[in-house]
């Protein structure tokens, strides 16, 4: 059973021969998964093949909010519900009826809303506040936001916040695991693993959830919600006057966050230079997700180190941000290396060399050679083997395909059912341009060459046209 699926990680692999979560391809008769994800995430839905049924769950529908109701009135009933409730109920006096009503309406079907607000009376709120809870869980997380940094008048507190709580809460945002107290710290760039620890277990401990699974001693700390994070790195719904003082902060903040985890985590030295070997896990598997966010993913693509160390499926999963045509040759390298990957770095780093040479990626050539002592002995070269690699766009079966060349690079014509003809770059894999879409029916022969001096694709359909294409080289403003 898988709750939150949208949440997973991208795919580790670079084909489609697995399911997530390092499910099989192939589950044995008998043998189901359950899984949820938030409505219109469409990386979830697509990462499931086949599925046997989807159950639409409404926020706001019937059955959600009765089961909504049911539960409260368990949690609430004096014989068999929750002591702490129960006794907070008790304390304050308050109509157990009026109690349930109350937050059943101001949770409207949100449950991790309701937990935070069970979890909150448990310790200690005041019951007769949940008449004035805000009317969605964004404004419930900006009011707990303002009372971090304390009232109008509290100046100490609210620069508290600016100046160390903001970098905390910005770094849980960030981070792709949970934290230790020290690691917050360093992420965070708080000077005191004591203020990191009072943020942690005082300011936001209802928001965390805490994992003993480490090192004995050493809890580790996320973010409870993916509702959370999206506030803190601004992805909030539109018309929020409330949240609009503090919402592009915390958004910075986080930003910050990842440019303060990739200075921490990068070994120092220059490219080639970097002591890869003696870095830990995180780095291994989260550094190219934080470059990526801040722009530093084409070169990290580049260096020999780095590559060597990482989990190739973390590192592939950013491929789709890369920028530089270099970048984006030294990662097709070493996709195209993986393949028989062995944990002998003499060995990776060979495979890596051939596989550069290769697609022309120049500098993780040149930094393979340099690792190694000298360049190839090698005069002559036969590629074998099969390497393959998917294109995905098309919306429809693909009718056509055609190599060739295209100003000074080798490209991949393609027709479809979806009545469109794509061009990739045949090195990179990414598209080149627009689709090509003009005819009425599905296109089911392509082919590219040159007319005079102009370099043109021609494409047949079902509509009885044949169109030709003058293809016209993307340029890069520098």
């Amino acid at each position: 059973m898988v709750d939150g699926l949208d949440e997973a990680e991208p795919e580790a692999t670079s084909d489609d021969r697995g399911l997530p979560l390092g499910l099989p391809a192939s589950l044995p008769d008998g043998v189901f998964v359950v899984a949820t994800s938030r409505f219109g995430i469409d990386r979830a839905l697509h990462a499931v093949r086949n599925p046997a049924d989807w159950l639409q769950i409404e926020v706001e529908g019937a059955d959600n909010l009765d089961d909504m109701r049911r539960f409260i009135k368990d949690v609430t009933s004096p014989d068999s519900g929750d002591p702490r409730l129960v006794k907070a109920l008790s304390r304050d006096g308050v109509d157990v009826g009026w109690f349930r009503s109350a937050v059943a309406e101001a949770c409207a079907g949100v449950w991790i809303y309701l937990r935070y607000v069970l979890d909150e009376i448990r310790d200690g709120r005041d019951v007769q506040s949940v008449a004035r809870l805000p009317e969605d869980l964004a404004g419930y997380y900006g009011e707990q936001i303002q009372r971090w940094r304390g009232k109008p008048g509290e100046e100490a507190a609210r620069a508290a916040l600016g100046a160390g709580q903001a970098a905390a809460a910005g770094a849980l945002a960030a981070a792709r695991a949970p934290l230790t107290v020290a690691e917050l710290a360093s992420f965070a760039g708080v000077p005191s693993p004591e203020a990191a620890r009072v943020f942690i277990e005082e300011t936001a401990g209802a928001f965390l959830s805490r994992r003993d699974d480490g090192q004995p001693g050493l809890p580790r700390y996320a973010l409870r919600h993916q509702s959370m994070r999206d506030l803190l790195t601004g992805n909030v719904p539109a018309g929020r006057p409330d949240l609009a003082s503090v919402v592009p902060m915390l958004a910075a903040q986080a930003w910050l966050a990842h440019q303060q985890i990739i200075a921490g985590l990068i070994p120092p030295g220059a490219s080639g230079e970097r002591d890869w070997e003696s870095c830990g896990p995180y780095v291994r598997r989260h550094l190219a997700a934080h470059a990526a966010v801040c722009g530093e993913i084409d070169s990290l693509a580049c260096d020999l180190g780095f590559l060597l160390a990482a989990d190739p499926g973390t590192v592939l999963a950013q491929r789709g941000n890369l920028r530089t045509p270099e970048g984006k040759r030294a990662l097709a390298a070493f996709d195209l290396a993986l393949d028989g990957w062995q944990s002998c770095t003499t060995v990776r780093m060979a495979r890596l060399a051939v596989s550069a040479a290769r697609l022309r990626a120049t500098e993780l050539a040149t930094a393979c050679a340099q690792h190694s002592g000298g360049e190839w002995p090698i005069r002559w070269a036969a590629w074998t083997g099969q390497v393959q690699r998917k294109l995905a766009g098309h919306g429809g079966r693909v009718r056509a395909v055609a190599i060739g060349r295209a100003g000074d690079r080798d490209v991949i014509v393609s027709g479809s059912d979806d009545r469109t003809v794509r061009v990739w770059d045949a090195v990179t894999g990414d598209p080149v341009g627009s689709p090509l879409a003009a005819h009425d029916g599905s296109v089911t022969s392509v082919a590219i060459g040159r007319t005079g001096d102009r370099e043109v694709i021609a494409s047949g359909s079902a509509d009885r046209t044949v169109l030709m294409h003058e293809h016209r080289p993307c340029r890069q403003a520098s």
